[in-house]
This record gives C-alpha cells, sequence and structure tokens, in this order.
C-alpha cells in the first residue's frame, strides 16, 4: 500500500498515523495533470473591440480568479493570480480536483495581471444558496474605482457556473467567457466649416463620471445593475487629431461606470481653427450631453457637427447638439478615426 498526499494536504500527513489506497481518496492524484488549471479566456464582443485600450482575448494579460468548492465556505482560490504564459495561462496557486464535487470559479481583470488597484471584489457569504440545478448564478458583488483607473480601464468579468468532474479522464481546463460591465464613450466631430478650414480639438474632457460603483452579481449578469456613487470626476484629454472639411475625427474611447438618464453628463472642449498651417481662431465650449441610459457593455457614440454657425459660442445662430448612437457591439474604432480624401461623410 502505497501513500499519495496532494499538496493542498501535506500538512496532515503528522495527524494520522495509517494510510489508505488510492482509490478511498475522494481527490486526484496530486500530479500536474489534476491540477486546476484555465484555458485560453474568450471575450464577448472582442472582435469588433478594436481600440487601443479595450480588453481583447489577444491583448489579455491576466486576471485574477475566486473559487469555492460544494458552497462559499470551502474557499478554493482567493484573488489567484492567472497569467498569459505563451500559449497557455499559469497560476500561481497549486489546487486539485476533488472527483464528484461541484466547483464555481470568477474571475475579473482590467486587462492587466495586477488590477487589484481597481476594484474590490467581494465573494459570495458563506450559507449563500444555490437556485435550483443550475447552482450558483454569479460569483459576489464589485465595488470599482473609476477615478482611479482615469476612465482607461476596461473592466471584465467571467463566472464559470458550476463545474464537476466524476472521473480523471474527464478533467480539462476550465474555460471562461468574459463579459464587459462598463460602458463605453466616444465622441466624434465633423468639419462643416469651409473647404479651407481645418479643425483640431483640444482639451476634451467627460465631465459628471461616477467616482465609483458597486454592481452584485450573486444573481447573475443579465440581471445585475450598477449603483454608481454620486461622487463624480472628469475623464480628461481625450485625444482626437485634426481633421479637414467634410472629414471627422472620432475621440479615443472612455470608460464609464453605467447609469440611468438622471445621471448628468457634459462635454468640455476648445475647438481651433486653422487656415493651413496658420491658427485662426479658438472657441471653447461646454456642452450638456443628452441623457442617457448607459447600460453595461454597450458603447456609445455621440455625433456633433461643427459649421460657422455653432462654432462660435459668442455669435452662434444655432448651438452644438450632439446625438448618440447606441451599439451593442464595441465599436470598431482603431483609435483615430480620420476618413481618406474620397470619402464623404455620412
Amino acid at each position: 500500500m502505497k501513500c499519495i498526499y496532494p499538496l493542498a494536504i501535506l500538512a496532515l500527513a503528522t495527524t494520522f498515523s495509517g494510510c489508505s489506497d488510492d482509490k478511498d481518496h475522494p481527490y486526484v492524484k496530486g500530479d500536474t495533470d489534476s491540477a486546476i488549471t484555465f484555458s485560453n479566456p474568450f471575450i464577448n464582443n472582442s472582435v469588433k473591440q478594436r481600440a487601443a485600450s479595450a480588453t481583447t482575448k489577444e491583448n489579455l494579460e491576466g486576471f485574477r480568479v475566486w473559487g469555492f468548492v460544494k458552497d462559499p465556505s470551502s474557499v478554493v482560490f482567493d484573488g489567484a493570480t492567472v497569467e498569459r504564459n505563451g500559449d497557455s495561462w499559469k497560476i500561481n496557486e497549486t489546487e486539485y480536483w476533488y472527483l464528484g464535487q461541484p466547483y464555481w470559479f470568477t474571475a475579473i481583470s482590467t486587462g492587466e495581471i495586477k488590477t487589484q488597484e481597481f476594484y474590490v471584489f467581494t465573494p459570495l457569504q458563506s450559507g449563500t444558496q444555490p437556485s435550483g440545478d443550475a447552482g450558483y448564478l454569479g460569483g459576489g458583488s464589485i465595488f470599482y474605482n473609476n477615478s482611479n483607473a482615469e476612465g482607461e480601464k476596461d473592466l471584465i468579468y467571467a463566472f464559470s457556473n458550476k463545474v464537476q468532474y466524476d472521473t480523471p479522464e474527464s478533467i480539462t481546463q476550465v474555460p471562461l467567457t468574459f463579459n464587459h460591465l462598463l460602458s463605453q464613450v466616444t465622441f466624434e466631430f465633423s468639419n462643416k466649416m469651409t473647404q479651407r478650414t481645418t479643425l483640431d480639438i483640444e482639451g476634451l474632457t467627460l465631465l459628471g463620471a461616477a467616482n465609483s460603483g458597486n454592481i452584485d452579481l450573486s444573481a447573475g449578469l443579465e440581471s445585475a445593475q450598477w449603483v454608481p456613487s454620486n461622487e463624480k470626476f472628469s475623464i480628461a484629454d481625450i485625444s482626437t487629431e485634426k481633421f479637414p472639411y467634410n472629414k471627422a475625427t472620432i475621440s479615443e474611447p472612455s470608460y464609464i461606470i453605467p447609469t440611468d438618464n438622471s445621471h448628468e453628463y457634459q462635454i468640455q472642449f476648445t475647438a481651433v481653427v486653422y487656415n493651413g498651417n496658420n491658427e485662426m481662431a479658438r472657441y471653447p465650449h461646454l456642452i450638456t450631453l443628452p441623457k442617457t441610459t448607459f447600460l453595461k457593455g454597450n458603447s456609445y457614440k455621440f455625433v456633433a457637427t461643427l459649421t460657422p454657425q455653432n462654432i462660435n459660442p459668442a455669435q452662434q445662430l444655432k448651438p452644438i447638439e450632439f446625438t448618440v448612437v447606441d451599439v451593442k457591439d464595441w465599436q470598431p474604432n482603431e483609435g483615430i478615426i480620420v476618413p481618406g480624401p474620397d470619402s464623404p461623410i455620412e
């Protein structure tokens, strides 16, 4: 009779004097094939999500994972780090499967390996009961500080649902599908001044974004709603590029905590007018955006046209007005977009 113990319970060796047969152990033998590992994760909407700051399955560096077996009191992972290792993913802690036992895993990331400065995750409390055959619907609650992230981090979340293996041969890596928890916002400006006028948007700032918020995912992703804080901050220096007559520029995306349409946002910028390389005028603007309900995982593009009638706030014949386009998939922005010379504004 031989004794084989996984690393997780070697500390118990001095407590028990006898050994039983391998088949009597509920866990899988402590080799690399039976360790809990994670497969290459999938990120929903990642195909269309091309902005440099957006998280995709190609640029995801790592994530943190929480997990339990049977119920939340039996912790398996408590914020363990999983990072890309070539074509595979390596976790910084080793735990082994127990055959015939149900597991649940939660993962969170802002695209980077170390993301704890941007959120605090509260796992399900001990005693929480699963609902029917579906088991637990989510992993717990997230507190997210978007001002720390400066509106530049794309928060993603995954919940594995129940994972259970009854034979050693059935064990595989845990698959994870991430979803976006924030809203993505971009701003598009069109130049309808004159044929010899080039415009530049400087100091582009989104005012009134929620500083932080909480979202309870215990009841499932679809039903979970953000509760934003009353504290607000500004997302400043959102970059754009100069754009000529009959062309447009689209800003880099910003990420905000989803809010309902009672939350008021403003946009601040200076429109700089050029003729050739010569700066002709500078016009500062402060504009209240249309009331919009922002949903998690959705992209919103605010569109405005600059004309001789609205560019000068002191003498404008009509105000600059923004319209909003709501798209469930992220906009296919390549950072800054300036259409080619043969591409009229649609």
